[in-house]
């Protein structure tokens, strides 16, 4: 198994636009080769949205990054700093 969490930090004014962005790459990823699950959070405390994507393999979830891109992209003006990207990998 592959995880893949990515915490976004939306500027306060745009957490239901990126929320709403986020249901549609959920939507649009469904069914893609590989993906497990994929999912969204909010963390209030933080001010975050969390997207996690549970994959068969890393190689699947890189895979899947390709189709991720064509379903569309945020605008920038969204987040006030860079996304934290973790990726882990479940051992036996």
């Amino acid at each position: 198994m592959f995880v893949t969490m990515v915490f976004h930090h939306p500027r306060p004014e745009y957490v239901d636009r990126f929320l709403a962005f986020m249901t549609e790459i959920e939507s649009g990823m469904a069914g893609t080769e590989g993906l497990v699950s994929l999912e969204s959070y909010r963390n209030p405390a933080a001010g975050t949205l969390v997207a996690i994507g549970r994959w068969a393999s890393p190689e699947d979830a890189r895979a899947g990054v390709a189709k991720l891109m064509t379903i569309g992209a945020r605008d920038p003006e969204w987040t006030d700093q860079p996304d934290e990207i973790f990726q882990l990998i479940q051992d036996a």
